[in-house]
């Protein structure tokens, strides 16, 4: 979704990117930018609305100090990680009890994992952490991680066997690697749901997809001695430059479809009569990943029915086969829409309509067209 108006009026708040009008067009049409809304598209509404910020001010420039700790140079040697407060109270939790999101950053890499949490416990980022670096990470008693001094975080670590490193207490600033990092976040889960149309009830279930895309589409950073005096990159260091942060972590490139949060889209189900359409539509919400981040070709869908009644809990989530999954070629977003309908109507908010039923074979069909494409 484009802005129309003067190209060189650009709202302030927007950081400014030496790109053409044309070349920002085009990125706003590509499927990744539609995905995960990074980097900010001075030209798409979508960024407009999700990433608007308080005006800058002037900071007075300077370095970072050296932190004294050796050089890393590949994934998993150096962790950052901290909590999202999302919300303070309990009682404004979203549908699945959730208030906060424990993140968890490759300092190497840059890939990014959020997950959302009721409480902010010792054992649940021990099981992150663990689900982060996978099994041969796990045993690795060489692992440092960066965070806050959070009690939690850093007793986590420990029981590990890894090593903290954390802040000062009550000094600024504080972690300040992640802090930078939940900004750019929290922009992508903001334009997930702008887009989408899903409220905050469901904001817990774009937290896994957002950190995802973010790694898929966010180049891999280039740390501070990895370039000279003149800040060109070392030769030792190009294999970084060009790519993304999963690919730098993971050698290779995502192999998951790309397509945007809260989209319709159908999968299959097991209906009571055996005369019924063998699909059901739902909305997609992401990718899950194994222990080590590791996708093996699984999507995480929202049943349609149960998030049109008003059920946005993290258990109406399904676990499908990328193959039983079809996305037809129109992209739509059934709760933007609806809520598109209310502002132009100044009518209350009503749920989307009941989707249709699809009248063509799907892909996973032993009697489809075998021109029918898989996603």
């Amino acid at each position: 979704v484009l802005l129309d108006g003067d190209p060189t009026v650009v709202d302030e708040l927007a950081y400014s990117r030496s790109m053409s009008r044309e070349a920002l067009l085009a990125e706003a049409a590509t499927p990744i930018h539609k995905a995960s809304h990074f980097p900010h598209n001075p030209l798409c509404e979508i960024c407009l609305r999700s990433h608007m910020r308080q005006r800058r001010y002037a900071r007075r420039p300077g370095g970072a100090e050296d932190d004294g700790l050796p050089r890393i140079t590949k994934p998993l040697q150096m962790l950052g990680s901290d909590h999202l407060i999302v919300r303070k109270s309990a009682k404004d939790a979203s549908d699945s009890g959730n208030n906060t999101v424990h993140t968890i950053r490759d300092v190497y890499s840059g890939v990014f994992h959020g997950v959302p949490l009721p409480d902010r416990s010792q054992d649940r980022n021990r099981d992150n952490f663990k689900k982060y670096v996978g099994v041969a990470g796990t045993r690795d008693t060489t692992i440092l991680v960066k965070s806050d001094c959070a009690g939690e975080i850093v007793g986590a670590v420990k029981e590990l066997g890894w090593n903290p490193e954390p802040s000062l207490a009550e000094r600024w600033p504080h972690n300040t690697t992640m802090e930078r990092s939940h900004g750019t976040y929290k922009s992508v889960i903001r334009a997930c749901l702008c887009q989408s149309g899903i409220g905050e009830r469901g904001w817990d279930t774009a937290v896994g997809y957002s950190s995802t895309i973010l790694s898929i589409a966010q180049p891999a950073p280039i740390l501070p001695y990895e370039k000279d005096a003149a800040g060109n990159v070392l030769d030792e260091c190009k294999h970084k430059v060009g790519k993304t942060c999963w690919e730098v972590h993971f050698g290779e490139k995502f192999s998951g479809p790309i397509q945007p949060f809260g989209r319709l889209c159908y999968f299959r189900s097991q209906p009571d009569n055996s005369l019924m359409p063998l699909t059901k539509a739902g909305l997609f919400a992401g990718w899950k990943l194994e222990y080590g981040l590791r996708y093996r070709s699984v999507l995480l869908i929202l049943d349609y029915e149960k998030v049109r009644h008003g059920n946005f809990s993290m258990r109406s989530l399904q676990a499908v086969p990328e193959k039983e999954c079809y996305f037809p070629e129109l992209t739509e977003f059934p709760f933007a829409e609806a809520r598109q309908l209310s502002i132009r109507q100044m009518t209350p908010l009503k749920a989307p309509a009941e989707a249709l039923a699809l009248e063509f074979p799907l892909p996973f069909d032993v009697d489809a067209d075998p021109d029918v494409s898989v996603i």
